[in-house]
């Protein structure tokens, strides 16, 4: 078992908890979820197929070094279309999360 100085200095999330408002770093969270990320190559998408998964991550890759210039050259406007451009990637992303815990959460319902 992890202790949580083990788990590194990132960034804190706050995660909504009826019981008090609670700080996680990222790992912390995986770590108390029990998330173990698998490095396959058959991944099987739900919401897309595997070319858009490529356009996806290349879209994010090329979003950080597009960033990086923008901000560089002060040009804010262009700053937050790149950041829009990041955000849909991140909502199909979350889309696809939800597709897997669907099918989870109907089977504890039943």
């Amino acid at each position: 078992m992890q202790s949580q100085n083990d788990l590194g200095s990132e960034e804190q999330i706050h995660v909504p908890s009826p019981a008090s408002n609670t700080y996680l770093t990222v790992r912390e969270l995986q770590y108390r979820l029990y998330c173990e990320e698998e490095q396959g190559y058959e991944v099987p998408f739900v919401t897309f197929p595997w070319e858009r998964w490529l356009e996806l991550q290349a879209t994010l890759i090329q979003g950080v070094t597009r960033f990086q210039r923008a901000i560089a050259r002060k040009d804010a406007c262009l700053a937050g279309l790149i950041v829009a451009e990041m955000q849909q990637v991140i909502v199909e992303l979350q889309k696809e999360a939800c597709a897997w815990i669907d099918p989870f959460m109907r089977k504890t319902d039943e």
